[in-house]
């Protein structure tokens, strides 16, 4: 997620690592710049501007580089941060997405916590669901099963294999060897970022997956804990409230460009 939107005496939704290693186009006036690059299908616009009035002018000379899927996202504490700038430019919102966080990752260990009862998995069986490049295409085509690629930014096949390697991604298969639980956690000394996440088996099974890569990270230090969900999805709020995240007033705000005119006020 790209920081804070204000910076500088400018606007932007531009940081270092947006458009880093990524194919994009760039426009540019003597006050704005902005920047599309495309994935899958999907347009993310990237911006930086001293003023919006000329930004507006510069992007509308260029909206035919637009196609049905270009979107701008917007983080910060306030909700309504240029909500009425981007409307008039023909943006409408299509996701909230809230960033959950704990200082304490060991909550999930207390009886204090719903997820208590549910026992971790050990080392030696956390090491068995880490997933191998050959798991890539079941990955990438399970998490577009799962996921929104417009507003859930999932990682092109090579991203993945360089997540896999990095040993970011816990699976478990059935029988059939079909991806039934799925972690993906980027995990640093002193952060635990739950990326993405899903389990279409017993709760016991993604759970345990979850303490149990928690465990190694608290017993390393660790006990900051981030994630985001979209704020209509009241089940993975749920899931994520047992181990202690809570809405931190941080919001990332998802919209699409309509290039009809009626739809600007959806």
């Amino acid at each position: 997620m790209p920081p804070p939107i204000l910076r500088g005496g400018g606007v932007t939704n531009l940081h270092l690592l947006s458009l880093k290693d990524k194919p994009y186009l760039g426009f540019k006036s003597t006050r704005s710049l902005f920047f599309i690059n495309e994935e899958e299908g999907v347009q993310r616009i990237y911006f930086y501007t001293f003023d919006f009035l000329d930004f507006a002018d510069l992007f509308h000379t260029h909206t035919n580089t637009l196609n049905h899927n270009a979107t701008i996202e917007i983080t910060s504490k306030n909700l309504h941060l240029l909500e009425n700038d981007l409307f008039h430019l023909g943006f409408y919102t299509i996701a909230k997405q809230q960033r959950i966080s704990s200082n304490n990752a060991a909550f999930c260990f207390s009886k204090k916590s719903p997820a208590f009862s549910f026992v971790p998995m050990n080392d030696e069986e956390i090491e068995s669901c880490i997933a191998t490049e050959q798991d890539s295409k079941k990955i990438y085509t399970k998490l577009r099963e799962v996921f929104d690629s417009t507003t859930g930014h999932l990682q092109n096949i090579n991203e993945l294999k360089i997540s896999i390697h990095n040993k970011q991604f816990f699976i478990l298969k059935d029988s059939q060897s079909n991806i039934t639980s799925l972690l993906q956690a980027i995990i640093h000394p002193k952060s635990f970022y739950i990326n993405q996440i899903f389990n279409f088996s017993e709760p016991q099974h993604i759970h345990s997956i979850l303490k149990g890569a928690l465990a190694q990270y608290i017993r390393n230090g660790g006990k900051y804990l981030y994630a985001w969900v979209d704020e209509t999805n009241h089940a993975s709020q749920r899931f994520h409230e047992k181990y202690g995240l809570k809405h931190d007033g941080l919001w990332n705000i998802v919209y699409k460009f309509a290039k009809k005119p009626k739809l600007w006020a959806i």
